[in-house]
């Protein structure tokens, strides 16, 4: 029967008494040790800390105002995304409809619906599609307000729902 010693109780132990690992098959600690440890840390409320913390922060606001915090693809995204919408909206970055100029609520809007299945056949990335393709006509720049009133103005289905 093979056994191990425990690196914090330093107890000789059968190997079915330690959890599986990736390395040597096997934990350093035991079952034991290691609910003990699992215990003590839950009882620090580090964790819970963490997660509050983090939410208080505001990350997904601070995101769209252009924060610095900006990783590398969240600002190369967002770049790509003003590019479009500034072609299509001929510089204004305004909703065609009624004028918003929020970026965080401005998309394209196909001019002749069919963007459900547009999306189907190319992808979900229509900023990087509308650029490889050389901003092809049929597009316009819409709130999320203006596109969901045209949606249902024009019966458009979306998921098959009418």
């Amino acid at each position: 029967m093979e056994t191990k010693v425990c690196g914090k109780c330093k107890q000789e132990k059968p190997v079915g008494d330690f959890y599986k690992s990736k390395r040597d098959g096997y934990r350093s600690r035991c079952k034991e040790c290691h609910k003990e440890d699992c215990r003590e840390y839950a009882k620090t409320g580090y964790y819970t800390r963490y997660q509050r913390e983090y939410s208080k922060r505001g990350y997904v606001k601070e995101r769209m105002k252009g924060d610095s915090d900006l990783g590398y693809q969240a600002k190369w995204y967002l770049n790509k995304k003003i590019g479009i919408l500034s072609h299509y909206s001929n510089g204004t970055m305004k909703c065609a409809y009624c004028g918003f100029d929020d970026i965080r609520a401005l998309s394209i809007d196909h001019i002749d619906g069919g963007g459900a299945l547009h999306r189907k056949m190319t992808g979900n990335d229509i900023y990087g599609w509308l650029k490889r393709n050389g901003f092809p006509k049929g597009y316009q720049v819409l709130c999320m307000n203006c596109q969901l009133i045209k949606r249902q103005v024009n019966r458009e289905c979306y998921m098959n729902i009418c």
